[in-house]
């Protein structure tokens, strides 16, 4: 319903009680996050993290939090992480990308691109940022072919 305010209040009881509980974590790190209080929510995303190391929906959050605060190099090692848990992670692998891109490294940002769309030739964000970089790198003709291929 979207009323993260509200549901932070609540979070915030059961926390009084159970100052450990994981899914309440997870959930006001993601509620603060919705709410763009993006250097809170990664206090409660590490929370979970010192509970459960191996949490990769909370690595990939993490990861997420800190590429909107620009922080991309420590995004990747989030997403580095997940990567380790799950090869196959497209949004992981995606995201791992477009940090790269925002980091300047278009070259190795194609490469994270091109290994989501050999799982999934058909994944829209890959197609359109893997044109984007291609751009960056002025390589137009390759760009155009790509953002044809992501309309089509």
């Amino acid at each position: 319903m979207k009323k993260y305010e509200e549901a932070i209040v609540y979070f915030n009881k059961v926390l009084r009680m159970n100052p450990k509980n994981e899914l309440v974590l997870i959930n006001k790190g993601g509620a603060l996050a919705k709410l763009k209080k993006f250097e809170i929510a990664l206090v409660y995303f590490d929370e979970v993290l010192l509970i459960n190391p191996g949490n990769a929906d909370v690595l990939y959050n993490k990861g997420v939090t800190l590429a909107n605060l620009a922080r991309y190099a420590e995004a990747i090692n989030c997403y580095n992480s997940v990567l380790v848990l799950n090869p196959e992670n497209t949004e992981s692998l995606n995201n791992k990308g477009v940090a790269c891109a925002a980091l300047k490294m278009y070259e190795e940002s194609i490469v994270h691109f091109d290994k989501v769309l050999s799982m999934n030739p058909k994944y829209t964000p890959a197609l359109h940022n893997k044109g984007h970089a291609l751009t960056k790198l002025k390589k137009y003709d390759e760009a155009l072919s790509v953002m044809i291929i992501s309309s089509g």
